[in-house]
């Protein structure tokens, strides 16, 4: 294996189109891997034999004029064929790359290849599963890849070589469990991209990584639980010249910052004069360190900061960034934790599980296979770090392997982390949905964005009814149990008296429970939505809140409820 060359190759065109030979290659770029060295480059523009549109010449630079006196694909071609043969073809993007060139192959009647060709961007979603996007000039910038020139083929061939050579290290750290668990998955991937995970495991010995280990048959990375230390009080620095000589290094300050350092202190020091303070942001001013810094100081040993954004906090976040400055100044002062709902960790027990049921989705799969790899480095199990809206249907599954249930590995963490922090980041809605916890120890509460807490609490207790829901569903229910277009719940269950008989009685308790839901919607448009209540407006009508009168409305149906309950 150590012999096999990789041909990193990038092409611009005259646009994106094969059909009809309409478009051409204008420039090819190669960069060659051996042993995940760069051993090597070719790159010539192609005179196309057509004019070059402007909008390609603004994205690429390339003009008529640049390859007027360049080579055709026909003179170049054999060279690129001998340059390419018995190597692994990569690209960014193969599928669009690798059958280009091959059109061109083919229009100059020269031989195809026919090399194993893989794909960098599904290689990079799997090997690099939080990274926030796998466009080439962006993960070019996250890994600190030089990518001078976007769009052209040689600077992007470039960059997707040293890309690939990450990707040969991720692959070569991966336990081979990992690697075995994704090849029994068999993720539907880009032509030949799997064989890289085959290559991985047969060069693969053992697992032998202090830092890994097994959990419910899964590799995952091993969680250091770190002892408290010593908390120890420390003197405030009350004037410019001592918080200079501190600050010096690390963090430049303004006489308005420092008087609100002061202020902030000051009015906390004695709890018995202490009063909530109000502070409008400038973005002038640095005021997540403004607040910290004398919170800091102001800290009790057990005793928490509990800091509530509007925003969804992480690891990337500027206040993180904060917290880590002012440790540098006060030794290490403060522990740093973000805490999610139980809801956004991964429930290891569930997700090895899955494994096992072969899903019809090739996302789900894929998905799969991307969760295997991030476990191997995860220290939190916030399903947040892999960047994917769990709102979105295609990534359902990460709703699957986390419940409310959850009570894992990483929530045992989590739970362990909490108690020895000191600065605990929330969101709102969590804040808003677990007051009484965060409460404990009376911690210092700092409330950002206050001006969306309101917005979000009413977001956090509004309950919206939508009684018409209930009989779209219990109807979609009954018609899956009586499907035809192939064996439904009561085909299975013929030959089975008791089992059939249950799956009668649940079809007779839809029936029933969509009846009491109409039963309370025409109730509750009668009692609140009859003319005599509505008070018109220039739009249309309003109802005006009467809570009283709706708390009396639900203990009249107080049975209808229950039974609904019993029923669902």
């Amino acid at each position: 294996m150590s012999n096999t060359i990789f041909s990193v190759v990038d092409i611009e065109t005259t646009g994106s189109s094969q059909s009809n030979y309409t478009n051409r290659i204008i420039q090819f770029s190669c960069t060659f891997v051996q042993n995940n060295k760069i051993i090597g480059s070719f790159n010539s523009f192609i005179n196309p034999e057509i004019s070059i549109p402007t909008e390609i010449t603004k994205l690429t630079g390339i003009s008529n004029q640049t390859v007027v006196n360049a080579p055709t694909f026909a003179e170049v071609a054999d060279k690129i064929y001998q340059l390419l043969d018995k190597t692994i073809f990569v690209a960014h993007n193969v599928n669009f790359d690798f059958p280009f060139l091959n059109f061109e192959f083919k229009r100059v009647n020269h031989k195809e290849l026919s090399n194993k060709a893989i794909d960098t961007v599904t290689l990079s979603q799997l090997l690099l599963p939080t990274e926030p996007s796998y466009k080439l000039t962006d993960l070019s910038k996250n890994l600190n890849i030089v990518h001078d020139h976007p769009h052209s083929s040689s600077s992007d061939a470039l960059a997707t070589a040293k890309i690939l050579i990450i990707l040969l290290h991720q692959l070569d750290n991966l336990p081979k469990k990992t690697v075995k668990q994704i090849l029994d998955i068999n993720p539907s991937l880009p032509m030949d991209t799997l064989i890289m995970f085959t290559r991985a495991y047969h060069l693969k010995h053992k697992d032998d990584n202090p830092k890994i280990m097994n959990i419910k048959n899964l590799k995952v990375r091993k969680i250091k639980y770190h002892n408290d230390s010593d908390f120890v009080n420390l003197k405030y620095p009350n004037n410019k010249r001592k918080k200079s000589k501190m600050f010096k290094g690390v963090t430049q300050f303004n006489n308005t910052e420092n008087k609100l350092m002061n202020s902030i202190y000051g009015n906390y020091h004695s709890t018995s004069e202490s009063n909530n303070l109000l502070i409008e942001e400038n973005r002038e001013f640095n005021y997540d360190f403004s607040y910290l810094f004398p919170l800091s100081y102001l800290l009790k040993k057990d005793q928490k900061i509990v800091i509530a954004g509007d925003e969804d906090f992480n690891s990337e976040s500027a206040l993180v960034n904060q917290v880590k400055n002012i440790n540098k100044i006060t030794s290490d002062r403060l522990r740093c934790l973000i805490v999610r709902p139980v809801t956004d960790y991964i429930d290891l027990d569930k997700f090895s599980d899955s494994l096992n049921v072969v899903s019809n989705s090739k996302n789900t799969e894929f998905l799969k296979c991307k969760i295997l790899v991030w476990l191997t480095f995860t220290k939190t199990g916030d399903i947040n770090e892999l960047k994917l809206d769990k709102d979105n249907n295609q990534n359902y599954f990460l709703n699957v392997v986390s419940d409310e249930q959850n009570r894992g590995y990483y929530i045992m963490k989590l739970a362990h982390d909490y108690q020895s922090a000191n600065v605990i980041l929330v969101s709102h809605d969590y804040l808003l949905q677990n007051v009484q916890r965060l409460h404990q120890n009376n911690p210092y509460l700092v409330i950002k964005d206050s001006r969306r807490l309101s917005d979000n609490a009413l977001d956090n207790y509004r309950i919206q009814f939508k009684l018409s829901e209930n009989k779209i569903i219990c109807n979609h229910i009954t018609n899956l149990m009586y499907q035809t277009h192939n064996r439904n719940v009561f085909d299975i269950f013929s030959k089975a008296k008791k089992l059939s008989g249950m799956a009668k009685k649940i079809e007779n308790l839809l029936a029933k429970n969509t009846d009491q839901f109409e039963t309370i919607k025409d109730d509750f448009l009668n009692a609140f939505y009859s003319k005599s209540k509505l008070n018109r407006t220039v739009d249309g009508y309003i109802v005006k809140p009467d809570v009283e009168r709706f708390n009396t409305f639900v203990l009249n149906k107080k049975s209808l409820f229950n039974s609904i309950s019993r029923n669902q």
